[in-house]
């Protein structure tokens, strides 16, 4: 049996990461943990759910060539403008090992496509705005300014047309339990 990646993209605070997570730590599945330069959240840690490193190291790894996608987010958090990094890095997948599950925007899952086509099943993972903004505000480290360039950027880049191109199944999440159910169930069916 040929083994899969599920690749979850989805707006801000939809609950992409809790979605990887639990498929990870009780369905079989590895996560890939990505590499960023944003700062550590409250409840976060080295690998859970990032590799952190400085805005620094990250150009080093561009430069070297270490990463099958990455991307950059201009930020405006408490008024200071910030450039965040985000990367897959190579040495991250062996699909002759494991099943993996990752979190990517549609850019990524562009360039996910050209090494692992095969290997791919896409979930847009979709929720009102109301609640992604509640989900975000209950975090603890909201900020109104972030909230808005985020969700500005989510619609300029998750446009219907995109999500209908790019990506295999649009799965809701306002039931935590059903959408994992869907998703299982679709990557189970394959």
């Amino acid at each position: 049996m040929q083994n899969k990646l599920i690749v979850i993209c989805g707006f801000s605070s939809s609950g992409k990461d809790s979605l990887s997570k639990y498929i990870s730590d009780n369905h079989n599945y590895q996560m890939i943990i990505s590499h960023t330069s944003r700062p550590i959240r409250p409840n976060e840690s080295e690998c859970n759910p990032y590799h952190f490193i400085t805005r620094q190291k990250f150009e080093e790894m561009i430069n070297n060539n270490e990463f099958i996608e990455c991307r950059t987010y201009n930020t405006l958090v408490n008024n200071v403008s910030d450039i965040w990094y985000y990367g897959v890095h190579k040495n991250s997948i062996d699909l002759s090992k494991n099943n993996y599950v990752v979190v990517l925007d549609v850019s990524g899952l562009v360039k996910f496509k050209k090494h692992y086509k095969e290997y791919i099943t896409s979930f847009f993972i979709d929720v009102d705005e109301q609640i992604r903004r509640s989900r975000c505000i209950d975090r603890s480290d909201f900020d109104e300014v972030e909230w808005n360039r985020r969700y500005l950027d989510d619609k300029k880049k998750f446009t219907d047309d995109v999500i209908e191109r790019e990506v295999d199944y649009v799965v809701e999440n306002y039931d935590f339990d059903k959408c994992v159910n869907e998703i299982l169930n679709i990557i189970n069916r394959k």
